[in-house]
């Protein structure tokens, strides 16, 4: 099972595939760049709980909590788990001079 058909389970809604593909290249991108590691060396649960939390926010971006029926959801950057993913999976950029 590709990694986009897992998330697409996890969702349980089909009809957001496009959404999907759009959330999947940006956290890919996001990680790569902020690990600076190659895709392939993404972990997939990184990826799965970045896209999920993405999808999550859509449509909410700004808001940090909202509350309906009494119950408050509130919302942060990152979630912690998905902060100290990030952090293990930093590599360390040295500056050479040549």
């Amino acid at each position: 099972m590709t990694l986009k058909e897992k998330i697409m389970l996890l969702l349980g809604d089909t009809s957001q595939e496009e959404v999907v593909d759009i959330l999947l290249e940006r956290c890919v991108g996001y990680i790569s760049q902020y690990c600076h590691i190659e895709e392939e060396d993404i972990p997939e649960y990184l990826v799965m709980d970045m896209v999920l939390e993405a999808f999550n926010k859509l449509n909410n971006e700004g808001v940090t909590n909202i509350s309906y029926g009494g119950i408050t959801e509130t919302f942060t950057e990152l979630s912690d788990h998905i902060r100290r993913a990030l952090n293990a999976c930093r590599k360390v950029r040295t500056i050479s001079e040549t």
